[in-house]
């Protein structure tokens, strides 16, 4: 019973250790400036994971379905790969459709100006956070969720169910991201 709760809300056991640890962590102040201000600066959100097919994919899809410029990038991405079948079916209960994404990359280079990049896990985010210049934001998505988490566990090889729960996660984030930045920018700008 307890070992379902957890792998349905937390991916799986070391998913809710991971999740449990650094939310700890976070209370303790660890990660208070990888939560940057939305602000005039941010034209661009670029979601990081590992393989650009599950969390970031579905990050970028549903961002631009809010009307957010935006891309996806994962460190270790095949690319080109389509979105993970199980992350197109969850997808599809927020009524996203992954079926055109392909994965890319990860590459400094892509980054521009003006961008918030925003991983899904501490790891993650301590790879690439001195990577590029200082017109670059760098922060953990699951903090901008109204339960503030620095780690989103990866569903790749969870249950169906957490899936739903990972990208529910998402969309609380980016809906949050998009609030704040309508509070501080006016309408004629990317994020708007």
């Amino acid at each position: 019973m307890l070992i379902n709760y957890l792998r349905d809300n937390f991916g799986s056991l070391k998913g809710s250790l991971r999740y449990f640890f650094y939310r700890l962590a976070w209370f303790a102040g660890k990660f208070s400036t990888d939560r940057p201000t939305i602000d005039r600066s941010i034209k661009r959100l670029v979601f990081i994971c590992h393989g650009n097919i599950c969390r970031s994919a579905f990050a970028e899809y549903f961002a631009k379905s809010q009307g957010i410029e935006s891309i996806s990038l994962g460190l270790s991405a095949g690319e080109g790969d389509p979105a993970f079948s199980r992350a197109i079916t969850a997808a599809r209960e927020f009524r996203i459709d992954l079926t055109p994404h392909r994965a890319t990359r990860f590459d400094p280079s892509l980054l521009i100006p003006g961008d918030l990049v925003l991983a899904m896990e501490p790891a993650q985010l301590e790879s690439i956070k001195d990577s590029s210049a200082k017109e670059i934001k760098f922060g953990l998505l699951g903090l901008y969720c109204e339960f503030p988490t620095p780690y989103l566990h990866d569903p790749y090889s969870c249950e169906q169910a957490y899936f739903h729960i990972c990208f529910q996660r998402i969309v609380d984030a980016v809906h949050a991201i998009a609030e704040r930045r309508k509070a501080n920018v006016t309408p004629q700008t990317n994020l708007g």
